[in-house]
């Protein structure tokens, strides 16, 4: 499984999967963090994450074991995503 993260100035930007070919994707945003999933047939394929490791962590953990976020939950900012992660 493909990630990468980076340290701009004060962002820790982190990337897990390949996001092309997504059809949907669901953007989650507070104050201070920001996580985008990307899905393709609604089935998780990638995450991007700013100054968000838990979301990242889950994606990261949900995609190396072929499992996926729920789509329709994820959008819930409030919801963790470790709890909405599920079989394909």
């Amino acid at each position: 499984m493909p990630w990468f993260w980076s340290n701009q100035g004060d962002l820790r930007i982190q990337i897990v999967g390949v996001s092309d070919g997504h059809d949907d994707l669901v953007v989650r945003r507070s104050e201070d963090r920001i996580t985008v999933l990307y899905y393709r047939d609604g089935v998780l394929i990638a995450a991007d994450t700013v100054d968000n490791p838990r979301d990242h962590n889950a994606a990261k953990r949900a995609l190396a074991n072929g499992q996926t976020i729920d789509r329709e939950a994820a959008a819930d900012i409030e919801v963790p995503l470790k709890s909405l992660v599920r079989p394909v």
